[in-house]
């Protein structure tokens, strides 16, 4: 992937140096304030002291905490997509037939605030570590890059995005799609 932005370059140089375990320790501290002094010093030469870079090295967080999620380079693999493909491999069944577990986690995201969605996020992406489900992480940095607050309808058209790839398509193209 070319970076036409200096997140998508901080996030591929995460992606690259996965096997570097002290950088990766350093860039999983960013998951919160109060430990993201050690992921500073990687982001900031990048993007520079921005609110973008808070929410990018949030991202770089939840992959080096679950480093061995597989990683979709398909730009059509959104976050909910990977989630409803989690949903049928845990629940064992297509999620709009009945309220799965997975599911219920998908309604309650767009109505967190972005520190308590962040952590849910990394709480799914290791869910999907260990079953094996990729993850698109420059389209899971996008989404939260425009989480906002949930006041505007901008920020609530982003957040109810997520919902609305979960739920999208059919039990057919889901199955096809297993098949690939």
């Amino acid at each position: 992937m070319v970076e036409k932005e200096p997140w998508q370059k901080y996030i591929k140089m995460v992606l690259a140096r996965k096997s570097d375990t002290s950088f990766m320790s350093d860039i999983a501290k960013g998951i919160s304030i109060e430990t993201e002094r050690y992921a500073i010093p990687h982001i900031f030469p990048i993007m520079g002291d921005t609110k973008a870079a808070a929410v990018v090295m949030r991202v770089g967080a939840i992959y080096a905490r679950n480093r061995r999620v597989p990683i979709s380079n398909e730009p059509t693999q959104t976050f909910g997509k990977s989630l409803r493909q989690l949903a049928i491999t845990v629940d064992g069944r297509w999620p709009n037939e009945r309220p799965t577990t997975i599911g219920h986690r998908v309604l309650l995201l767009p109505s967190m605030n972005f520190d308590r969605a962040v952590d849910a996020i990394n709480g799914l992406v290791n869910w999907c570590e260990k079953e094996g489900i990729p993850i698109n992480l420059y389209q899971l940095t996008k989404l939260l890059l425009h989480w906002g607050n949930g006041l505007s309808q901008n920020s609530m058209a982003v957040r109810n995005q997520l919902v609305r790839d979960f739920y999208a398509g059919t039990i057919e193209q889901e199955h096809s799609d297993a098949k690939l």
